[in-house]
């Protein structure tokens, strides 16, 4: 602000008094990291074989999704319950990745198979516990509310 908006006095000397302050918040855009992975072909000069470099374990296809692609897949689908085409779709629209269903199943029953060792643990460890506390859901019965606990002894 150079001048005055009342009698046109210019302003560009005059001591700021205050301001005011407002702000946006925004998500900033989503940009797809393709990381290039490169293994080393070399013929032994000696015997003539064909000798390659490994690439890293978690690297297994030639083009694949990420750790975080996957994990934001599964979340939709078994956090948010959102159907596969959608997730498919989702995707599309803001990542510009073209991800089909059957991946994120694939990527989903993986994830299961992981888990499982896990789940057999905790499974173990609750079936041993001589209590287990596992909901108390409110129901009305003649009107009024009356709470049932599921509790295992």
């Amino acid at each position: 602000m150079n001048c005055c908006e009342e009698c046109g006095q210019n302003l560009e000397d005059v001591e700021v008094k205050a301001y005011e302050v407002r702000q946006v918040f925004d998500i900033p855009p989503v940009n797809l990291i393709v990381t290039e992975h490169q293994s080393q072909i070399k013929i032994c000069p000696c015997c003539g074989r064909l000798n390659k470099a490994e690439f890293p374990e978690s690297v297994n296809s030639p083009v694949q999704y990420g750790p975080n692609i996957v994990a934001s897949a599964i979340y939709f689908k078994n956090h948010h319950f959102i159907p596969y085409k959608r997730i498919s779709e989702l995707f599309h629209d803001v990542m510009g990745i073209k991800i089909s269903s059957a991946t994120i199943i694939e990527a989903e029953r993986e994830c299961f198979l992981n888990l499982e060792e896990f789940e057999n643990v905790i499974r173990e460890k609750l079936l041993s516990s001589p209590v287990i506390h596992c909901d108390e859901t409110g129901m009305k019965v003649h009107g009024k509310r009356h709470w049932a606990s599921c509790s295992f002894y």
